[in-house]
């Protein structure tokens, strides 16, 4: 999981921002397959994409701004929430509103500055102006720690508990995938019987992804798992799948709190806490008995 930076400027600051410069602005959401977004059938261009459009009012001669992010074979309502917030974040930054708030303080100062002088121009201000500390603000933004990563919009948290520890943890998806997502995937793969894990495989090769590599990206890993887990439903001929939807909806709606005594629940019990919260179809029915027991004690 990338370490989270604690400049960063969530998307939804940023939306504010932009509302705010340009009233009348609109965002929309749709899904998309790869092809339909440029994206070539190698690099995962045969696969659905959240996408959002940043609407420019007309009268600003602006051409509209589209972010996307990969989407799941399967999901739920609220794992399409976060898959938005994640495009809106890639289509902020594309629209010039970037998610760090140093960089996003030079923005906003150097916006501030045009105004002025556009209104002493216009004979509509009398102001002296200061020294302005754009320098310093731009000196700044280029002054990161080491740890920091270059985190894209979405893997930053969200308000969503669960999700700000464990669902939204991949950084751009033309990066490198770490080792945990790596991991993963190969603890998905090796879930299945031999001859499944060929078919896993051979798939893979023919989207030029060998899943042995310690170089994917994160979007090849995503494409991996999606499909893993649509293999996974078939084995059980559709055992559980309910179930697993119903796991992903409990924990999507723990609290931070809550999160941490999951990670620990799920680590007495020998279970993967990432595959309990990404992929829960996965797990065994008894392991998925265990997590819907302990997420509803009602049940």
């Amino acid at each position: 999981m990338p370490n989270i930076p604690a400049t960063y400027a969530s998307p939804h600051l940023r939306l504010s921002l932009l509302l705010f410069d340009l009233p009348g602005t609109e965002i929309s959401y749709e899904m998309k397959t790869g092809t339909e977004l440029g994206i070539p059938e190698q690099f995962g261009g045969d696969g659905n994409f959240c996408v959002a459009t940043i609407h420019f009012p007309p009268e600003t001669g602006r051409p509209s701004v589209c972010g996307y992010k990969i989407a799941p074979a399967r999901g739920n309502a609220d794992e399409w929430n976060i898959l938005c917030t994640k495009a809106l974040g890639r289509a902020l930054k594309k629209a010039g509103f970037p998610s760090d708030t140093k960089d996003l303080k030079t923005v906003v100062l150097w916006r501030q500055r045009e105004a002025e002088i556009r209104a002493i121009d216009a004979g509509t201000a009398n102001l002296q102006l200061g020294p302005a500390p754009i320098e310093q603000a731009i000196e700044a933004s280029g002054t990161k720690t080491e740890d920091e990563t270059s985190l894209d919009d979405g893997e930053a948290p969200v308000d969503d508990g669960i999700e700000d520890a464990i669902l939204v943890d991949d950084e751009l998806d033309n990066e490198i995938a770490d080792e945990d997502k790596l991991v993963l995937m190969r603890q998905l793969i090796g879930k299945l019987p031999s001859a499944k894990q060929k078919e896993v495989t051979d798939w893979a090769r023919k989207k030029g992804i060998r899943t042995t590599r310690s170089d994917l990206n994160h979007s090849q890993v995503d494409q991996v798992i999606s499909f893993v887990e649509s293999i996974a439903d078939a084995e059980r001929n559709g055992h559980g799948s309910e179930d697993a939807e119903t796991i992903v909806e409990l924990v999507s709606g723990l609290s931070a709190s809550e999160t941490t005594v999951f990670r620990k629940f799920c680590k007495d019990q020998g279970i993967d806490a990432g595959i309990a919260a990404n992929a829960p179809g996965s797990l065994s029915f008894d392991d998925q008995q265990k997590l819907l027991t302990w997420l509803d004690p009602s049940r």
